[in-house]
């Protein structure tokens, strides 16, 4: 058995160039990685020395080593350990960039459904604002978030007077029929449709009998409701 017997098919290129270099009088120190006859892999801090004969011939190659296969072999944990720490840190920002890009993508298109809620709403609350009928509409709380052109006249108040009050103050507390003492009260259960010759009494004491139009719009955060007075019975 020979030195080159001691190193890996991977490390025989590298040994030999060292081999060749120390021949040449060329002093070699670094680390070697060798193994053992039981194929143990092990590494050496070596140095590698030439000496001559009385000639100025190389007599001999003097190889010193000392083992430091547990340095080493912390040593690569540590670099492997750096790596992966690398590549979690490098996998954790493109994660981060990614969720960044969804949470502007989602608020772009939030803005754009806003955007385009905004519109429908100003076009719905253009054409009910122009119709002959009186319309009111509350959110499921009972408070009055529209009230058009027909109903301001019919009861005698702005929409600026009457936006952000309860519907039941539209009312005498006696408002003349179930109907309209259901759409006034949260707890209670609104009936969608048509609803023929029902009778109001207004606040002001007025009273009519109506056909009415209940309309329930889910708005998925809230539940609106439209009354549409149509016509004196």
């Amino acid at each position: 058995m020979n030195v080159f017997d001691f190193f890996g098919t991977g490390e025989q290129e590298r040994f030999t160039e060292i081999w060749e270099r120390a021949i040449r009088g060329e002093a070699f120190q670094g680390q070697l990685k060798m193994h053992s006859k039981f194929e143990e892999e092990l590494w050496f801090r070596a140095t590698f020395l030439s000496a001559n004969d009385m000639y100025g011939e190389v007599e001999k190659v003097i190889f010193l080593a000392n083992e430091i296969t547990k340095e080493k072999e912390m040593e690569l944990a540590s670099r492997r350990n750096h790596e992966q720490l690398i590549r979690k840190e490098e996998e954790l920002r493109m994660a981060g960039l990614d969720l960044r890009k969804k949470l502007d993508d989602s608020m772009h298109l939030r803005k754009e459904e806003k955007a385009r809620f905004e519109r429908e709403v100003k076009q719905y609350t253009h054409v009910l604002d122009k119709l002959p009928h009186s319309v009111i509409t509350i959110n499921n709380m009972g408070f009055i978030l529209f009230f058009n052109r027909t109903a301001e006249k019919f009861w005698g108040m702005k929409e600026k007077e009457v936006a952000g009050n309860q519907v039941s103050s539209l009312f005498s507390k006696d408002p003349g029929s179930l109907l309209i003492a259901n759409f006034c009260d949260p707890a209670k259960t609104k009936s969608p449709g048509l609803h023929s010759g029902q009778k109001l009494i207004l606040a002001n004491g007025k009273e009519e009998k109506m056909d009415l139009l209940v309309i329930r719009t889910d708005l998925k955060e809230e539940l609106n409701y439209s009354m549409v007075i149509l016509s004196p019975h």
